[in-house]
């Protein structure tokens, strides 16, 4: 099956309540694309594992152990490109005891931390957001 960007939306409104996840999901997904056009890549493909890298955190309760093996199996269900259920466990290297190895694993696991930085950042100021 090849998943849309609606079809990712869609899941992952269905998996994650929480705002401030939902927005780190969209941002994440915005660093994907820019990444992706940067460096020749696919913006869809990319931009979907950016949307789906944290769908399952509040089905585990955010356990770092468990996070990203819900995902796996859904997306497996889901008959998703296993080329983005290997990137999306992969952000979470420690979880599956192996390595990132591809360029496409070091952009997911640096694209969505930068996002956190970035929000993080924008909360120090006063107005709790970047000045203009």
């Amino acid at each position: 099956m090849t998943m849309t960007r609606e079809d990712a939306l869609e899941l992952l409104k269905h998996y994650i309540k929480n705002d401030r996840m939902l927005s780190h999901s969209y941002a994440t997904e915005a660093v994907m694309r820019a990444l992706a056009r940067r460096l020749g890549q696919s913006e869809e493909k990319w931009g979907i594992a950016g949307l789906l890298h944290d769908l399952d955190l509040e089905l585990v309760n955010t356990d770092l152990s468990k996070h990203t093996r819900e995902t796996e199996k859904i997306l497996r269900e889901k008959g998703v490109d296993p080329e983005i259920i290997d990137v999306i466990t992969m952000h979470n290297e420690e979880a599956w005891g192996t390595k990132r190895h591809s360029l496409f694993h070091h952009a997911l696991a640096a694209g969505e931390t930068i996002t956190g930085m970035i929000v993080a950042t924008a909360l120090v100021y006063p107005i709790k957001s970047f000045p203009a």
